[in-house]
This record gives structure tokens, C-alpha cells and sequence, in this order.
């Protein structure tokens, strides 16, 4: 095998472990919060298998990449070959590092803003759900928007309760009532499976698994 081509396999070896990790610990993360939402795991079982159905050939196919040695009569030439399969493995697994790193950090400043807002709203939200039931006793139905309990509930509506005119969708907080439910539903980071929803009735925060 050449080094060229020793480079690219241990490269993609390299890279193929590191989505492999990636991904175990992924799922791992996943596991634990569902487990913590109240989730079975006779009901996380199909999802673990399907994970691991990508997951394990990664790291197989990538480990065996990764100690893949260069084919070749000559020791010198051998060596060096190896040296830049290594070499070049190296390169890969560093910029694979760096997109990482990068793409945590762009993650965590997008969300910055999504995080200090869902602690302000599990606050208000529970904050506000006495001025909800009395108006649902005193006039038989729970409000049609939050806004309503103002100012005969409550004296001016807590701030991240409130959706303003040209507001990111993903920061805004939704809200349905009827006669028997009125609930709040809001995102707590941007991605899929990143909601939470208030029951002001039970007063209780579920989230999404």
C-alpha cells in the first residue's frame, strides 16, 4: 500500500472512531434523560438496536482501518510508509477535532440565549399558574392567552412569557387553553426533541424523549 493510501485509510479510520464515539456517547445522553424522564427501557430498546446497527460497523470498520499496515517488500520503504500513514491519520483526526470543537461552540452560543430563557420560563411559568386556576374558577374557562391575565390576575405578565413582534420562532413560548386544559409549550435548545410543556391544570413540566 502506498503512503498516500495508507494515509487516507488510517485518515478515514480515524474519523470513523471518532463519529463511532460520537455516537455511543450520543446515545448515551440520550438514554439517561429518557431513563430520567420516566421512560422504560423495554421502550428504548428498538432505538438502541437501530443505533448500534450504525455504530458498531463504525468502529469495527474504523479500528481495523486505523491498524491497517502498509504492504510492501522492502523494509525503508515500508517504514516510511508507515510513518506517513500515521502522519497523515494524525492531520485527519485533528481537523476532525477541530470541526468538534468548533461546531460545540457554535452550538453553545446559538443556544445561550434558548437556555437562559427555559430557566426563566420553568420559574414564571409556576410563577403565574395561581392567577391561571383563579381565573378558570371565577369565569369557568382558563384564559385564551396569557396576556388576559393582565391586569385583573396579575399586575404585568413576567417577560419570557411574552412573544414580541419579530421574534426568533424557536424562542417563542406557545400557549392553547380550553375549558378543562391550558398548557404552555416552549424550546429549550434548537434541534429536534428539545421541547417542554407546561400543564398549568397539574402544574407539572414534561419534556420530549
Amino acid at each position: 500500500m502506498s503512503a498516500f493510501g495508507l494515509w487516507l485509510r488510517r485518515g478515514f479510520g480515524l474519523l470513523a472512531l471518532g463519529f463511532g464515539a460520537a455516537g455511543l456517547f450520543g446515545l448515551g445522553s440520550t438514554l439517561v434523560d429518557a431513563i430520567r424522564g420516566g421512560a422504560s427501557m423495554l421502550a428504548l430498546l428498538p432505538m438502541v438496536g437501530i443505533a448500534m446497527v450504525f455504530i458498531l460497523p463504525m468502529l469495527v470498520v474504523g479500528w481495523r482501518w486505523l491498524k491497517s499496515g502498509p504492504v510492501s517488500p522492502s523494509t525503508e520503504p515500508a517504514a516510511a510508509a508507515d510513518r506517513a500513514g500515521w502522519l497523515g491519520g494524525l492531520l485527519v483526526l485533528a481537523l476532525v477535532a477541530g470541526l468538534v470543537v468548533g461546531g460545540g461552540y457554535w452550538f453553545k452560543s446559538a443556544n445561550r440565549d434558548l437556555i437562559e430563557l427555559t430557566k426563566a420560563r420553568e420559574a414564571d411559568l409556576a410563577a403565574v399558574r395561581p392567577a391561571v386556576l383563579r381565573f378558570r374558577s371565577e369565569r369557568g374557562r382558563y384564559p385564551a392567552q396569557l396576556a388576559d391575565l393582565v391586569p385583573d390576575y396579575l399586575p404585568r405578565l413576567p417577560e419570557s412569557l411574552i412573544n414580541r413582534e419579530g421574534m426568533d420562532s424557536v424562542l417563542k413560548l406557545g400557549y392553547w387553553a380550553d375549558s378543562e386544559v391550558a398548557r404552555a409549550r416552549f424550546h429549550r435548545h434548537r434541534g429536534p426533541d428539545s421541547s417542554a410543556e407546561y400543564d398549568f391544570v397539574k402544574g407539572t413540566m414534561t419534556y420530549d424523549q
